[in-house]
C-alpha cells in the first residue's frame, strides 16, 4: 500500500486542465516526478492523457484518483487498501 502524503491542489486549477508531471508534483505533492513515471508503467497511477511521447494529467482524474471515495473502507490515493478477514 503506498502511503504518499499530499497536499490539496489550488482550487483555481480547471478540472479540464493537462498537468506535467512537474506540474502534478508542484500542485499535488507527489515526492517525486519518477513516481508518476513507474506508477504509469505499473497502471496504478492516475490516468495519462498521451500526445506522442508526451504525457499529461487531467486535473479532475488527480483529484478523483487522490480522493478517498470507498465507504466500507480505506482509500490511500485512489487504491482501496486490502484487509485481513
Amino acid at each position: 500500500m503506498n502511503m504518499i502524503s499530499h497536499r490539496e491542489p489550488s482550487a483555481k486549477l480547471s478540472n479540464e486542465r493537462l498537468l506535467t508531471r512537474k506540474e502534478v508534483e508542484e500542485n499535488f505533492g507527489f515526492p517525486t516526478k519518477r513516481y508518476l513515471e513507474i506508477a504509469a508503467m505499473g497502471e496504478e497511477g492516475p490516468p495519462i492523457v498521451r500526445f506522442g511521447r508526451t504525457v499529461r494529467y487531467r486535473v479532475s482524474d488527480l483529484r478523483t484518483w487522490t480522493m478517498p471515495t470507498d465507504l466500507t473502507g480505506v482509500l490511500t490515493l485512489g487504491r482501496k487498501a486490502t484487509s485481513n478477514r
